[in-house]
């Protein structure tokens, strides 16, 4: 949800809303995505708090976006780092470890 925080808001005056005069009809305004996007904006606090109400809505947004051709610039997780950090170690103690058979190999 944190990747919208990233979201140009100048682009979502390109989307071309389908079913304006349904939307108006049941809601009694035309659905605007950069007023959306503002509102969804406030509610979480700069996307800083979510509840389930607010994530419900990104996620429709995003769905919109994407539907759209608007790809949102996904960042790894942090902890990606993490296990990276993670894998190398392992990898460098079974360098270690195959270096050591080779010298006990040697040494035989």
């Amino acid at each position: 949800m944190e990747e919208l925080k990233d979201l140009d808001p100048k682009i979502l005056s390109k989307i071309k809303v389908k079913n304006q005069k349904k939307i108006l009809q049941l809601t009694g305004t035309k659905f605007s995505p950069p007023k959306a996007f503002e509102l969804l904006k406030k509610d979480t606090g700069d996307f800083t708090e979510w509840n389930d109400e607010s994530e419900q809505a990104a996620d429709l947004f995003q769905k919109l976006l994407k539907r759209e051709g608007i790809e949102l610039a996904l960042k790894p997780p942090e902890d990606d780092e993490e296990e990276l950090r993670m894998r190398e170690q392992e990898r460098l103690r079974l360098i270690k470890l195959l270096q050591l058979k080779l010298k006990l190999k040697r040494a035989a």
